[in-house]
């Protein structure tokens, strides 16, 4: 195969694999909760066993994001673990700028997450 063919291949291939992250980064994250245990899904999901959650709290602010560990960053969108003021570092399901932000506490991690419309963060906030 002719070296410029070849060339033009993987770009295509690698431009496609980023958009696909991108489009699936994107997406909201859902919350699915069932007798043992509460799952977030979508890229970077994780699933807490409810014998672990420590606390549930509701705050209108998050601490300073200093930077990503592990995670997408992409305009409003913060998805995976990031190093934050106040808990060191924490996993964020973030799909606005702006308030009300969902806290769940667990003694190895901490999990920020809103969502873009309001009416489904409340139905989300209600499952817990």
């Amino acid at each position: 195969m002719n070296k410029n063919i070849q060339k033009n291949l993987l770009s295509g291939i690698v431009i496609l694999a980023v958009v696909v992250v991108f489009f699936i980064g994107s997406r909201e994250s859902s919350i699915i909760k069932d007798k043992q245990s509460i799952k977030i899904t979508g890229l970077y999901s994780t699933e807490i066993n409810l014998e672990d959650m420590k606390d549930v709290e509701i705050r209108n602010s998050i601490p300073k994001v200093h930077r990503k560990i592990n995670a997408l960053n992409f305009l409003n969108i913060k998805k995976g673990t990031f190093s934050i003021d106040e808990f060191d570092r924490a996993r964020l399901y973030l799909h606005a700028n702006d308030g009300p932000y969902l806290y769940l506490h667990t003694d190895e991690q901490t999990i920020i997450l809103n969502f873009k419309i309001l009416k489904r963060h409340r139905r989300n906030m209600m499952k817990l």
